[in-house]
């Protein structure tokens, strides 16, 4: 099975279609608008119509009717067996016939491989209509497996190079799918990566997708000084996440195994060379809905944020991006950012897998210990775009020397997108004064503003204009939060860099403390909307809380418009307020960066609190590699001195620490409310105990989580042992009961009495809002289905009889089939479109003659904790018997029997009966029962409280 195939197929088109080709996409198109099915991209000929299109049996049935009247012929009833596509429902129209022509799917001709190659012309195509990132690949892979999506630059000096084809890419992500399912992993299932920018993580990355997982990427320590805190924030982020496997590398994997007794959901601890071991599965659909990401902002610590993404959302954000920076398929993106962090794993890699690009690559070390190797990889590449943080762009004019720069040619580089921290005005002027020589051209320079609830970018400065630098009076700011322009450019100005113009389909605002909109030149908080922006953060109601107002998402960022153009001053949480002004951190630790024996990028402004007099303190802390005493008194007086300059007060405090001491996120930014917290309890600038200390005191702390997920652990199995007990205590004679020649109503009677006596001795908490409809009214019962105790708790609910409808799978079981005849259940044949027409027939019968029916129109149970679309059956009943349906929503069967497990868990169960829904009685309205069935599992989502998948 090649890779194409076995993903999700390329997209179909109807380009020159024939007359017949026509008609029959027509009926099919027809039909999908009477069901009310939502389309995302085109029908085509090979579209598949029960996978791609929701078309259930019903549906089928309905498509051979109109199909038989639009070519005026007789259709076999085969063909509903055997027919999927509109391909081969045009066969059987053209062998009816006898005019068959032999039809060929596109994509299949033989064509000559391409040559490997990193780089194609402009104008190429890309998978616009993809609706999900496993379709992008797919796309890619089918149309151009040998392209080179991927060029790892390792070694030393980056010479060695790996070349990753799509096709390759999509056959070992496959692989890694397939091993995920095969070690019980299923959809929806958070998989951690705690990975180095390698091969490995790009196929870990897509292989949970196609498993219909979620990746959850975080990062490994930065040093090994601060283990220990690194440790329990990655803990924290997993047992938020309720990840069930982390991937790691082999060198990790004893340290992390240390955090499975701080995670109850952690199943295993495994490497990326483990996920190889697979067996026959079938790779799990992945809708445009689905979560395709969890990003933990940097800022993580004791309240986790993780990011939730849509598939959609990022390609949203991919888009916009794309649209705004005009890249085409010729362009070259250059990278060493993280692939942990949004602008690294969004920005710089799905982005170029999106648009058909290469990326070349390297690591995040490689470029901190040589950042020359980033500039010579854009030239020996001809990058045209590469992104990184102002320190990077800096940190370039600061340490690469001359000699270093010998045959670099810049002059490809299109755009230098800088963002994801505070872009300084100076950084930038002396990054284009120093490799100008080199064919950098200042207008490359692109700031942009970003942050991980809307994927990655939200703000562009225009390409080809260059940076648009603001001076604003420094005074006017703090006090009164104007930015009002300066006439000098002194010490008393602010050089602010503006972020650029929202991206096409993206709004931002700037606004005050009661929520309005300030005019521009007002400083405060950025609001900002658009297509990817996140729904909220995975399990942390108090921040989602925060997240939105009134539509409107809250940065957390503050700044101010001019010219339609952002220009961000701060954040609002780091404010350190004093004597009625507002000081902005970012500003003082840019201008203490510059004196001599401060490290730059290592310095924290914050406030600490003074509990003696009420007030807040001013507090500096400043790493240095300084360590005579009366050099580091001089440096002392400068900071004392420039702060003054600057603001008019001297800090209450200034502490030296060694470089390296301050806390930082995973891009490496000074983590302030992190240095305010280890100021406060006084371990601030204090050397860290050795390695060994840290994990052996890690390893204790985890004891006692142990010990209870074991006894939460023994307490559960002995629950599951006593219900088992029980079951069969009860269920046997109630089994032998059945077979006696009673009435249905008797053998209802016993059977709910059973189902009573059950919960009354395992003490399983049940609830009951609201109640069917009185007997002798014809009724048709829907709920969803969650759990094999979705019909014993229905059976709970009704004194009356309800007639259940069930596959014939159950029927043929052993076990269960004697009893649910005995009960009076009427079986079906799952998926069989020649049979659905005759059962409908049956079940209107039964309605007919008073009957109340029990539907689960799911189908089947899942173990996705979402409700699945309904089968149309239960509703073409209702229409045509005028029954009324009563929507009932199951909530906590899932968490009490989940599905694919014997062990029970003691859980809350709730039954919500809900309105009745009338049902027009129109036979051959299909359009009016899906209509009915779509309200209808509106009506059950909101009774069960389960998202619509």
């Amino acid at each position: 099975m090649s890779a194409p195939d076995s993903l999700e197929g390329s997209l179909s088109s109807s380009i020159g279609v024939s007359d017949d080709e026509e008609i029959v996409l027509r009926e099919v198109n027809d039909l999908l608008s009477d069901l009310h099915t939502p389309l995302t991209r085109g029908v085509g000929l090979d579209s598949d119509l029960i996978s791609d299109l929701g078309v259930d049996s019903l549906g089928m049935v309905e498509l051979h009717d109109r199909l038989e009247r639009a070519f005026g012929t007789r259709l076999s009833e085969e063909v509903l067996e055997s027919a999927v596509t509109p391909r081969q429902w045009l066969e059987a129209i053209r062998t009816s016939r006898g005019a068959l022509s032999p039809i060929h799917a596109p994509g299949h001709a033989e064509r000559p491989s391409p040559s490997p190659s990193t780089r194609r012309v402009a104008g190429a195509p890309w998978p616009e209509s993809a609706r999900t990132l496993t379709e992008v690949l797919a796309w890619h892979s089918q149309e151009h497996p040998d392209l080179v999506t991927i060029r790892l630059l390792k070694g030393e000096y980056g010479e060695e190079v790996e070349e990753i084809s799509y096709g390759t890419l999509a056959r070992q992500a496959e692989n890694v799918a397939l091993a995920l399912l095969s070690s019980g992993s299923t959809p929806g299932d958070r998989v951690a990566m705690m990975l180095p920018t390698g091969r490995a993580y790009f196929e870990v990355f897509l292989g949970v997708l196609l498993a219909g997982a979620v990746p959850v990427p975080i990062y490994p320590p930065a040093r090994l000084a601060g283990l220990e805190d690194h440790l329990g924030r990655q803990a924290r982020l997993l047992k938020n996440a309720g990840a069930s496997l982390l991937v790691t590398v082999p060198e990790a994997r004893a340290v992390a195994r240390l955090v499975r007794a701080r995670v109850p959901t952690l199943r295993a601890v495994l490497t990326a060379e483990e996920l190889t071991t697979r067996s026959p599965a079938s790779l799990s659909r992945v809708e445009p809905a689905d979560i395709a990401l969890i990003q933990y902002t940097s800022g993580s610590t004791g309240d986790p944020k993780g990011v939730v993404l849509s598939h959609e959302q990022i390609l949203a954000n991919i888009r916009a991006m794309c649209g705004a920076a005009r890249v085409t398929t010729a362009d070259v993106f250059v990278s060493w950012l993280p692939l942990y962090h949004d602008m690294g794993l969004i920005g710089a890699w799905l982005a170029p897998l999106y648009i058909g690009m290469p990326l070349v690559i390297m690591s995040p070390v490689a470029f901190l210990a040589r950042p020359s190797m980033w500039l010579r990889a854009i030239s020996d590449c001809s990058g045209t775009l590469s992104a990184a943080p102002n320190f990077a762009y800096q940190s370039c004019v600061d340490r690469i020397a001359d000699s270093d720069l010998d045959g670099v040619d810049l002059s490809s580089w299109r755009i230098a997108f800088n963002g994801s921290e505070p872009v300084r005005a100076k950084t930038t002027e002396q990054f284009t004064s120093r490799f100008g020589r080199q064919g950098f051209a200042a207008e490359s320079m692109c700031p942009a503003y970003g942050l991980a609830e809307v994927g990655v970018g939200i703000a562009f400065s225009p390409p080809g204009r260059g940076p648009h630098v603001d001076y604003i009076r420094r005074e006017q700011l703090a006090r009164e939060k104007k930015a009002l322009p300066a006439v000098l450019e002194d010490g008393s100005t602010l050089a602010i860099v503006g972020c650029g113009v929202p991206l096409p389909g993206y709004d931002i605002e700037v606004a005050g403390a009661s929520g309005d909109e300030l005019p521009e030149r007002f400083e405060g908080e950025v609001w900002c909307r658009g297509p990817s922006a996140t729904p909220g953060y995975f399990a942390n109601d108090a921040a989602n809380a925060e997240l939105w107002r009134e539509g409107w998402m809250r940065t957390g960022d503050l700044g101010y418009m001019a010219d339609g153009e952002l220009f961000l001053t701060g954040r609002s949480k780091d404010l350190v307020i004093r004597a009625g002004r507002n000081l902005h951190p970012e500003d003082i630790e840019a201008e203490l960066g510059e004196i001599d024996g401060a490290v730059r990028g290592g310095i924290a402004v914050f406030s600490g609190s003074d509990s003696r007099a009420g007030t807040e303190r001013l507090v500096v802390a400043v790493e240095t590699d300084l360590e005579e005493p009366k050099q580091r008194a001089e440096l002392t007086r400068a900071i004392e001195l420039r702060t003054n300059e600057l603001i008019s007060a001297s800090p209450d405090e200034i502490v030296l620490t060694t470089v390296g001491a301050l806390p930082r996120t995973a891009s490496g930014k000074v983590r302030r409310s992190a240095a305010r917290e280890a100021f406060e309890a006084g371990h601030l600038g204090k050397r860290p105990p050795p390695v060994s200390l840290q994990l052996a005191r890690f390893a204790v702390s985890g004891v006692v989580p142990s010990l209870r997920r074991a006894s939460a652990t023994l307490e559960t199995w002995c629950f599951a042992g006593y219900v088992w007990v029980i079951v069969g205590l009860v269920a046997l004679p109630l089994w032998l009961a059945m077979l006696l020649p009673l009435s249905l109503r008797a053998r209802w009677a016993l059977t709910r009495a059973g189902a009573r006596s059950l919960r009354t001795l395992t003490r399983v908490p049940l609830a009951v809002e609201g109640a069917l409809p009185p007997p002798g009214q014809p009724a048709i019962v829907v709920a969803n289905h969650a759990s094999f105790l979705d019909g014993l708790v229905l059976i709970l609910l009704s004194k009356d009889p309800l007639v259940f409808v069930t596959s014939t799978d159950l029927e043929r079981n052993r076990v269960f089939g004697s009893f649910l005849r005995r009960l009076g259940c009427v079986f079906v044949e799952r998926g069989n479109a020649p049979a659905s027409a005759s059962e409908v027939k049956n079940l209107e019968k039964v309605a007919l003659a008073g009957g109340r029916l029990a539907i689960f129109p799911e189908g089947s149970i899942s173990k996705v904790p979402a409700l699945r679309p309904f089968h149309l059956g239960a509703f073409a009943v209702a229409s045509a018997t005028g029954s009324p349906v009563v929507p009932v929503g199951i909530r906590g069967t899932r968490s009490l029997l989940a599905p694919g497990s014997f062990l029970l868990h003691r859980s809350q169960v709730t039954l919500t009966v809900g309105t009745a829904i009338a049902g027009a009685a129109d036979h051959d309205g299909i359009s009016l029962q899906a209509e009915l069935r779509d309200r209808t599992r509106e009506e059950v989502a909101k009774l069960c409280k389960d998202p619509l998948l």
